[in-house]
């Protein structure tokens, strides 16, 4: 399936969600997979491969190696920010299973003077973790054809 990067407009990738393998390239190379729609996105969180996307009807999510449906009872991800690092937690039945602890983007805040621009733009987890807590952008993501809506 189709990704794209969170932090870089350039970069696009190949996904296996079963494997979790990963193969990146630039948007400008012309790649036909470059001409489909994105089913996710992905970031690397201070080294950890976190990818956000939609298999079938579902939102999954992978951290590491962790892979875990979004909609299944008891899996939850849990967002914070504290002392100018942020981490992102991916909760089985109680259990930390994947947790990525990373430096957001240096963009985004009130003095950011770009038009448009929301925190989320620059925090990858921070988009994740809003995305799942709108009922309306969790069943909008990566749904459309030909393109995704937020």
């Amino acid at each position: 399936m189709r990704v794209e990067s969170h932090d870089r407009f350039s970069a696009v990738a190949e996904f296996d969600p079963v494997t979790g393998r990963l193969d990146e390239f630039s948007r400008a190379s012309g790649a036909a997979a470059d001409r489909v729609a994105p089913q996710g996105h992905y970031s690397r969180l201070a080294g950890t491969l976190v990818v956000f996307y939609r298999l079938g009807a579902s939102l999954w999510i992978r951290i590491g190696v962790a892979s875990r449906n979004l909609d299944d009872a008891g899996v939850e991800i849990r967002w914070k920010r504290s002392r100018g690092h942020s981490t992102l937690d991916l909760i089985d039945n109680g259990v930390l299973v994947a947790e990525a602890e990373y430096q957001p983007g240096p963009g985004g805040g009130d003095a950011d003077p770009t038009p448009f621009a929301e925190s989320e733009d620059w925090d990858f987890g921070l988009f994740v973790n809003a995305v799942l807590g709108s009922e309306g952008r969790r069943a909008r993501i990566y749904g459309g054809a030909g393109g995704y809506a937020e």
